[in-house]
């Protein structure tokens, strides 16, 4: 004999299930979360060493080439800056600037923190190049050392005396250059540290470059004007 329950019955039965017998809601995939978020991972910094991991990951993402990457909310996330100043240049492809309010991320000592920033296009004949460059003067801070560089990139970096005769430090890295490399398919990036004779952080500096050149826009240039009669 068949039994035909109406729809208020089939409801409170549903209720009445263990929870485990529900179906459960569904979890957003990963993939799907990283398409919303590029960036997912990544924390406004609150030290130097938070810093350099999000520098880590733009530079492993390769990411400095992209004009997303200089939208306020990104570099926010990234630098942990309030604001940043962009200069007027005549040249549109050029982008150059600071980003002011770092005190949450730096202790500075004597003088306020500053990251400078330089995106372009640089002319190669009829062709041209996309060239970034972030360069940070991290020295005032004294948890900004070398070691918390090897925390963060490892030991695999190159090691590079900066001057024919340095002077002997007190730290291994004292008075040399660290250098790490970043290869990617389109771009190759690169980040340089200055390591202080005690160890610390003279400044950062992080390159990265397109690998493969594009053509230039066609400039048309107006007619000359006639001689005056």
């Amino acid at each position: 004999m068949n039994l035909r329950l109406p729809g208020a019955c089939l409801c409170v039965l549903a209720l009445m299930l263990p929870a485990h017998a529900q179906a459960a809601p569904r979890k957003e995939p990963a993939k799907a979360k990283a398409a919303k978020d590029p960036y997912a991972g990544v924390q406004r910094p609150a030290s130097p060493e938070e810093l350099l991991r999000n520098l880590k990951f733009a530079l492993e993402h390769h990411l400095l080439l992209s004009d997303v990457f200089y939208e306020e909310k990104t570099l926010q996330r990234f630098f942990g800056n309030r604001s940043a100043r962009w200069f007027k240049l005549p040249r549109p492809f050029i982008r150059n600037g600071r980003l002011l309010g770092l005190d949450g991320v730096f202790a500075s000592a004597g003088g306020e923190t500053t990251i400078n920033v330089l995106y372009k296009l640089v002319p190669e004949g009829d062709r041209e190049k996309r060239r970034a460059m972030i360069g940070i003067d991290a020295a005032r801070d004294a948890r900004a050392t070398a070691d918390t560089v090897i925390r963060v990139f490892g030991v695999d970096g190159r090691v590079v005396n900066p001057g024919a005769a340095p002077a002997p430090g007190t730290h291994r890295f004292g008075n040399k250059l660290l250098v790490y490399e970043f290869d990617g398919p389109q771009s190759k990036g690169n980040l340089n540290i200055q390591i202080t004779v005690d160890g610390g952080i003279g400044n950062i500096i992080a390159v990265e470059e397109q690998k493969g050149s594009t053509l230039a826009p066609l400039v048309i240039q107006p007619p000359p004007a006639p001689p005056a009669q």
